[in-house]
């Protein structure tokens, strides 16, 4: 359930599209899968996202989801760094709020820090717990280099189907 989560909320470093999409800061972008990403980014985060690519459409428990991330790092990324993941259950509830140590958090996309500057690409797929109540989740995602500068901001909601 935990990777899951992490899952969730990293598909928050994300947009549903056939290719590269600029996320403009602030603005809501609502995919095929019902969910909305913000990207809560500053302009001088070192992490560009492009464009992020979830599926199936439909989100179902005991289904696997496939997260795909695309972005442009402006910088290294060296070891140290934080990532703050919080997640809400029915826009209530909190399930997750908690502190991860940022190279752990990415092995899960199958990086591994330092990070060097350029084009990123993350790849991840997870299923779905059959145990997660179907609804509506809520979360945010803020990750944080090791002298704690913002490298990223995303908030994310989505609908898991029955």
């Amino acid at each position: 359930m935990m990777i899951f989560l992490l899952a969730l909320v990293a598909a928050a470093s994300s947009l549903i599209s056939a290719s590269p999409v600029y996320l403009e800061k602030g603005k809501n972008y609502l995919n095929n899968t019902n969910s909305i990403w913000t990207d809560c980014s500053k302009s001088s985060d070192p992490l560009v996202i492009y464009s992020i690519n979830v599926s199936p459409v439909t989100l179902q428990r005991g289904q696997p989801i496939y997260i795909s991330v695309v972005g442009y790092l402006k910088e290294p990324i060296n070891d140290g760094g934080t990532v703050s993941v919080v997640l809400r259950y029915a826009n209530a509830m909190n399930i997750l709020r908690k502190k991860y140590d940022f190279c752990t958090f990415i092995e899960a996309a199958q990086l591994s820090c330092p990070l060097e500057d350029g084009s990123i690409s993350m790849n991840y797929s997870e299923e779905i717990p059959s145990s997660a109540p179907p609804g509506q989740y809520k979360g945010s995602i803020v990750a944080y280099s090791d002298n704690g500068d913002e490298i990223t901001c995303v908030t994310i909601q989505l609908t898991i189907s029955a």
